[in-house]
């Protein structure tokens, strides 16, 4: 039977982040939707890495930016993207990245990285984790088996993955309505490392996820950014919610 812990209690989230630390795979509430969360050495979960949305400029690195790219600017759109919600990045790893949460991306090493967004609760289990697992970053992937939907449901979630331990938004509804525009899916993943030649930086929607394009657009406009669609992304919509 599934052990259903609170994200908002504090109490929980010690627990959560022990069974982090001890080699558990949990699943997590995560923006108005949920991951599963592990320590970063554990091979059963595959996808991201996770962290809040102050660390995330930690995991990349800033000298290895297209020229065309300002750092200083390209922070400022990440702080915007982060006030609104949960959102993704590909960009050049870190020294603080393991190897194995790397992947090529053209001759250098790139990292894809989620963060639930500022104002999620999930925020303090991210830090609890990486506190108790010593490691500067975890791994995250899908609540979900496969190509199979995302789950933004406790219930359905607990009834696919019965053995693990959930620590779950008390308000499922209020956590959905908390980001309006968003759908309650994998954040989109946005690509920095190839900013193109132009004297204009463009960014790449490489996954699909819960912000649609034309939002991402918006706001990468007025930081002087153009968002284009990767061909893959264009063809593989978002898992939707479950």
């Amino acid at each position: 039977m599934t052990q259903h812990l609170m994200i908002d209690v504090s109490g929980d989230v010690v627990r959560a982040a022990d069974a982090v630390a001890a080699g558990a795979v949990i699943a997590a509430a995560f923006g108005n939707s949920y991951v599963l969360l592990s320590r970063a050495d554990v091979a059963a979960v595959q996808g991201w890495v996770a962290t809040e949305p102050g660390a995330l400029a930690e995991l990349f690195d800033w000298s290895a930016l297209p020229a065309n790219l300002s750092a200083d600017r390209f922070r400022a759109f990440m702080d915007a993207m982060g006030a609104i919600g949960p959102f993704g990045l590909r960009g050049p790893a870190s020294a603080l990245v393991p190897a194995h949460l790397t992947t090529d991306g053209g001759g250098m090493r790139t990292v894809d990285a989620v963060t639930p967004g500022l104002i999620c609760p999930s925020n303090a289990l991210l830090r609890a984790a990486v506190e108790a697992t010593g490691a500067p970053v975890l791994r995250t992937g899908p609540a979900s088996r496969g190509r199979r939907p995302a789950h933004s449901r406790a219930d359905a979630l607990a009834a696919e993955f019965p053995d693990l331990m959930l620590i779950g938004h008390r308000d499922e509804a209020l956590a959905r309505d908390t980001y309006p525009g968003f759908a309650p899916t994998v954040p989109t993943l946005l690509a920095f490392h190839r900013a193109g030649p132009a004297l204009r930086p463009r960014l790449t929607v490489e996954r699909p996820g819960s912000l649609p394009a034309a939002d991402i657009r918006q706001v990468a406009g007025y930081f002087g950014f153009d968002v284009a669609l990767a061909p893959a992304a264009r063809s593989r919509p978002a898992l939707l919610a479950a």
